[in-house]
């Protein structure tokens, strides 16, 4: 028997009194009299309008203390700061730096912490650019 994936996103709430948050949960795209809005939607909690710029989606690997890594995520090891990118191109989910671009790979992940993602901490990308 085979089980579908689970996809999962997070995006940033907009239009609400918790308006800065991240939530999590499963994304929704409606488009309205030619108004088009984005969602994060969960089972146990409130659906909420998101910033679409924000959204990301659940890659499938942990880190190295167990916390879900998401697309848009900065991880750290010993020698590498990085972030972690969709490449449509490569068809999954990539650790990118400078001189660095590598298929994210779950063991690979077991070395990494992560330490921020590029929407709250841009200043761990190096003014923008990331450590390889």
């Amino acid at each position: 028997m085979t089980t579908a994936k689970e996809i999962k996103c997070r995006g940033k709430i907009i239009n609400s009194f918790i308006a800065g948050q991240w939530h999590y949960g499963y994304y929704v795209k409606i488009i309205r009299n030619g108004i088009t809005r984005h969602y994060i939607c969960s089972i146990d909690e409130a659906d909420y309008e998101v910033d679409p710029t924000t959204i990301g989606e659940f890659t499938g690997a942990v880190d190295v203390d167990g916390n879900e890594i998401y697309d848009g995520d900065i991880v750290k090891s010993d020698r590498h700061t990085l972030t972690v990118e969709w490449r449509a191109g490569w068809l999954g989910f990539r650790l990118v730096g400078d001189n660095f671009n590598y298929l994210l790979n779950q063991l690979f992940m077991e070395d990494f912490k992560i330490v921020g993602n590029k929407f709250d901490n841009p200043e761990l990308l190096n003014n923008g650019e990331n450590n390889g």
